[in-house]
């Protein structure tokens, strides 16, 4: 296996990538979607001239853990970016498919459809998850549900919004 890995499919937020790869100078090779030992980064850039490594890390859906902060910080510098919901990419149908393709979103979009606003816990409980083990992988979850705008946080409770009941609904109407 090679040193560093190319990963072969487009992230989910590519169009913020490619905006971000922009701030490197012809003196950068710059590697978009690729993968370091166990870690995919967004960006990995090396200045040939300097020996500088750069890693850009772009969170969209969910923080960028504190175990890959560490890993990145003893070889490169990191920046990690929160793009404002005026940087974030058009929400098309692609999305909002991917986003109900899930089980566990679904599972997710389902139950707050059915039992209206609930906590975290609450929602973490119910799809059979453990709040321990899995909690990165809910939040990733819950995260892209918000992202996507099929449900929304207010006040620590998550609930399911109009544009959420009409998609799961559409969804529904298909098993029938």
């Amino acid at each position: 296996m090679p040193i560093v890995e190319i990963l072969e499919r487009p992230s989910t937020h590519n169009k913020l990538v490619e905006k971000y790869c922009k701030n490197f100078n012809s003196e950068w090779i710059v590697i978009k979607e690729c993968r370091y030992k166990k870690y995919a980064f967004d960006i990995l850039a090396f200045n040939p001239r300097t020996g500088k490594i750069k890693i850009v890390e772009v969170d969209l859906t969910s923080p960028t853990p504190q175990d890959k902060r560490d890993f990145i910080e003893t070889f490169a510098d990191l920046t990690i970016i929160t793009p404002n919901k005026e940087e974030l990419p058009d929400l098309d149908i692609h999305r909002i498919i991917k986003a109900v393709s899930n089980k566990i979103r679904l599972k997710i979009l389902d139950y707050l459809y059915k039992n209206g606003d609930k906590s975290y816990t609450e929602i973490i409980q119910a799809v059979k998850m453990n709040p321990t083990k899995d909690a990165g992988r809910f939040a990733y979850h819950i995260n892209y549900l918000c992202l996507t705008g099929l449900i929304e946080s207010l006040n620590d409770k998550y609930t399911i919004n109009e544009k959420g009941v009409n998609i799961l609904d559409f969804f529904m109407s298909l098993e029938k």
